[in-house]
């Protein structure tokens, strides 16, 4: 179910949505806000909401420098409940991200997110420091078959300051036939070195995907 208001003399415009699935297990999600056109070029959204046992409160602002540039950034800070231990988890988290369209069909795209984790019931507090630094490189060779490769390196630190590092390249061939098929094509390639454990280790990853979806 999803309420908006359009009215264009409106320059805050409310907006609720409500979600419910019943398969393969039972959720529900609804959340509410407001989303305005700052200026011709600038654009926000600000809402709560609620999914499962997931608080989440954000705003967001998006910025069309000129017809081939873009940059967006957005603050949320959201409350989870472990479904095992009953522990909640606060999570800031904030993203910055910056779209420029090098040739026709052929963007690329930096990001830059940072987030700090804290577990409210421990004693002492328990919490983390994450940083992810991405890179992403988008190609249409025609309107049904584009390729797309991401290079990330995420930083997690504890409070007893040990570090954990990982680095992923993701390759994806995307492919769309008679309107109904997809084909996915995706490799991935993963490092990780795990500092905050009694045995400090690393791992490496090689990961192939072949997946074909059709639409009913």
């Amino acid at each position: 179910v999803l309420l908006n208001n359009k009215k264009e003399n409106l320059r805050f415009k409310p907006f609720a949505s409500y979600k419910w699935i019943n398969e393969p297990r039972f959720s529900q999600s609804w959340n509410a806000g407001l989303r305005s056109e700052l200026t011709e070029h600038i654009h926000s959204i600000t809402d709560y909401g609620q999914t499962d046992d997931r608080n989440t409160w954000r705003i967001a602002l998006r910025h069309q420098l000129n017809l081939r540039t873009m940059h967006a950034a957005s603050f949320r800070r959201q409350v989870d409940i472990n479904d095992f231990t009953g522990a909640s988890d606060l999570q800031t988290i904030w993203d910055y991200r910056l779209s420029k369209v090098l040739a026709p069909r052929f963007n690329i795209d930096f990001i830059l997110r940072g987030a700090e984790s804290e577990t409210l019931e421990s004693d002492p507090r328990e919490s983390y420091e994450h940083m992810f630094y991405g890179l992403g490189l988008t190609k249409s060779f025609t309107s049904t078959v584009n390729w797309t490769t991401t290079t990330g390196y995420k930083r997690q630190e504890n409070q007893d300051g040990k570090v954990n590092r990982s680095t992923d390249i993701d390759n994806r061939l995307a492919i769309r036939a008679w309107d109904a098929y997809r084909f996915l094509l995706s490799h991935r390639w993963r490092e990780r070195i795990r500092n905050d454990q009694d045995e400090p280790g690393g791992t490496r990853e090689n990961l192939f995907i072949f997946q074909v979806s059709r639409r009913l």
